[in-house]
């Protein structure tokens, strides 16, 4: 996993829009302006919540 401290700027709001939309089979990449296919980026809405969950267990 890459250090998204540096190079992510997907923020929370993204990680919980993405959850919502994998209900539907599709999500929204806005960085694309396009549908993608569920597998395309459920991997990495994943990967973002589990950043911003650790990150904010760590801050407390």
């Amino acid at each position: 996993m890459t250090d998204r401290k540096d190079t992510n700027k997907d923020t929370l709001e993204d990680a919980v829009k993405y959850f919502k939309q994998l209900s539907h089979g599709f999500v929204v990449d806005s960085r694309h302006s396009s549908d993608c296919p569920i597998l395309a980026v459920k991997a990495e809405a994943y990967e973002l919540a589990a950043f911003h969950l650790e990150r904010n267990v760590s801050s407390k």
